[in-house]
């Protein structure tokens, strides 16, 4: 018997902050698999892959983000139901210009800026920690604004913990 593939593809973002300390980034939590990520999700309609990459930020974050540039690609492959899922994820470097945390959506318990060092120890999945790693060596990595400045990315629990 043959096993049915579907190719399938979703899009996300890498939300990155400068800080006096070094660069934070963005990640999603699911307390009940233990599970860290980066934000990404399915197309609706005929959105682009950077426009989709947004709005799932925002839902699952609660943040308002500009698309910095590409990032980069991870692949995987799955089983559900019988069917073999080779999947390809498209990631975007971005900046946070709006929104809180408080208006994440339900699909994940928790959101919270980390440092890069510490979210690379934290994330679950190997493919979105390779492509972090590759994306932190780059030299010509996105200026940034540093916290302080006109208009910082919104603060978080976890931001109080840290400075406390």
């Amino acid at each position: 018997m043959r096993r049915r593939v579907r190719h399938t593809f979703s899009a996300g973002g890498i939300v990155l902050r400068a800080t006096m300390f070094g660069r934070d980034i963005v990640l999603v939590r699911r307390l009940t698999q233990g599970l860290w990520a980066l934000p990404k999700g399915t197309p609706i309609g005929d959105e682009t892959p950077s426009e989709t990459a947004r709005r799932e930020v925002r839902e699952e974050t609660g943040l308002d983000v500009e698309v910095d540039r590409f990032g980069g690609s991870i692949h995987y492959e799955f089983t559900r139901d019988a069917v073999l899922f080779r999947k390809t994820v498209n990631f975007y470097l971005m900046h946070a210009v709006g929104g809180d945390f408080t208006q994440h959506d339900s699909e994940y318990d928790a959101v919270e800026w980390a440092p890069v060092e510490r979210a690379l120890e934290k994330m679950t999945y190997g493919s979105e920690t390779s492509l972090l790693r590759h994306i932190m060596a780059l030299p010509t990595l996105p200026t940034l604004p540093t916290l302080g400045t006109a208009a910082p990315p919104p603060a978080s629990s976890a931001d109080t913990e840290r400075a406390g």
